[in-house]
């Protein structure tokens, strides 16, 4: 199949391998927006914390976009001194982004060659650059909203691990409110992960905005871990402060109580980058087995008997969460866990907000029989690529309104 259509897509940071919620959604979106025969030009950003891609992962991403630019986030003085004074226009995190000089004009010149239909801004912290370049190409802009920023960066720093990722986590947030806002109204649409998210933005007066929910395709190859089981899963990445806040609540407050229950009981936890904090506590609880880095999250899901998600924190969905349903094992998590979601889907999980409870739902199944997955296919068909259809149909139509009116 193809569209014919063209599109520029600006990532907030190169997607590849997809080990965060964040990567995984707009990795699977190229990949399914690549199925569906749209043409894709992309520029995304590295950061110091993972470093420029390697070549492996590079043609990885070649082999789904015809064309990527990939640009380091600067960390020298002259770099953090341009951001503070674009304060006034612009938070950290965005101008962090916008790019001068030959590399500005190098970018320009190979996009104008692309001559895309769109540009579609995937996360908001590359707004500087892709609404630039939507005006100097003629372009219309669309946002795919992953999280309420403004939010999430607060929330960020109020669980910061040191006092230097909470300063930078602050200053992120400066001006994020009003920006985001601001942002948000000048994009011809907006697709938002969330359903709550987007109920939030339609009372601030936000109009052109509709929900796109992540996708999930479940690959056939990967089947169980050869000859290994564990009783409770938890995979998510290991060194966000949010999520280390939920590692910690599972180990010292939850995984205690359904151990005192159920005697010998174990726990996996599995994730990119585990911070020095989850690994002491994973090596001193009794049951528990640190996995870090794992190549896909699809055997280590089928490998358990339960899956928890046990979020405290965040915004936008859990991408974790929408994956362990697709799993056709039992899901227990928090109301935060299961924000974004619609009611059918959040039917689907048993939701618990304290540590007395959360270790109760897991300890039902674990103790009780199999629960069985019905409505678990229709409910989660909104996850497919037909959502994604949409989108191109909308940006194609986008595309062709705007080359009407400069005629």
């Amino acid at each position: 199949m193809s569209t014919g259509l063209r599109l520029l897509v600006v990532a907030s940071e190169f997607p590849f391998p997809p080990v965060s919620g964040g990567r995984t959604d707009i990795w699977r979106r190229l990949c399914g927006l690549r199925s569906l025969g749209v043409r894709i030009f992309m520029v995304c950003w590295h950061t110091g914390a993972h470093g420029p891609p390697s070549r492996e992962h590079l043609e990885a991403v070649r082999a789904v976009v015809e064309e990527v630019h990939v640009v380091p986030v600067s960390s020298r003085p002259g770099a953090l001194l341009l951001r503070f004074f674009a304060l006034p226009v612009y938070p950290s995190p965005v101008s962090a982004r916008m790019l001068t000089g030959e590399k500005w004009a190098t970018l320009l010149r190979a996009a104008a060659c692309f001559a895309p239909h769109a540009v579609l801004l995937d996360g908001l912290f590359g707004y500087a650059t892709a609404s630039r370049l939507a005006r100097m190409l003629g372009a219309p802009l669309s946002l795919r909203s992953h999280n309420i920023e403004h939010r999430y960066l607060a929330d960020q720093a109020r669980f910061a691990g040191s006092l230097r990722e909470r300063f930078i986590l602050l200053f992120s947030t400066i001006g994020m409110r009003r920006f985001e806002s601001r942002a948000l109204r000048r994009c011809s649409w907006v697709y938002d992960i969330s359903s709550s998210d987007l109920e939030h933005w339609r009372r601030q007066g936000i109009s052109r905005i509709s929900w796109l929910p992540p996708m999930v395709q479940v690959p056939d190859a990967d089947g169980r871990m050869a000859g290994r089981t564990f009783d409770i899963l938890f995979l998510g990445n290991l060194h966000t402060p949010n999520n280390v806040m939920s590692v910690r609540w599972l180990l010292t407050d939850i995984f205690p109580r359904i151990r005192a229950r159920l005697g010998e009981v174990s726990l996996c936890v599995a994730g990119s980058n585990p911070t020095a904090e989850i690994a002491q506590l994973c090596r001193a609880a009794p049951g528990v087995e640190l996995m870090a880095d794992p190549a896909t999250p699809w055997p280590l899901y089928r490998a358990a008997r339960v899956l928890v998600n046990p979020a405290t924190s965040g915004s936008g969905v859990q991408i974790k969460t929408v994956e362990m349903l697709h799993c056709q094992i039992p899901v227990v998590t928090t109301s935060v866990g299961a924000q974004g979601l619609p009611g059918d889907v959040k039917a689907l999980l048993s939701i618990a907000d304290d540590a007395a409870d959360f270790a109760e739902a897991v300890v039902a199944v674990l103790a009780g029989p199999i629960p069985g997955a019905g409505g678990r296919v229709d409910a989660l068909r909104i996850f497919g690529i037909e959502q994604l259809r949409h989108m191109v149909r909308r940006l194609s139509a986008g595309a062709d309104d705007a080359r009407q009116s400069h005629d």
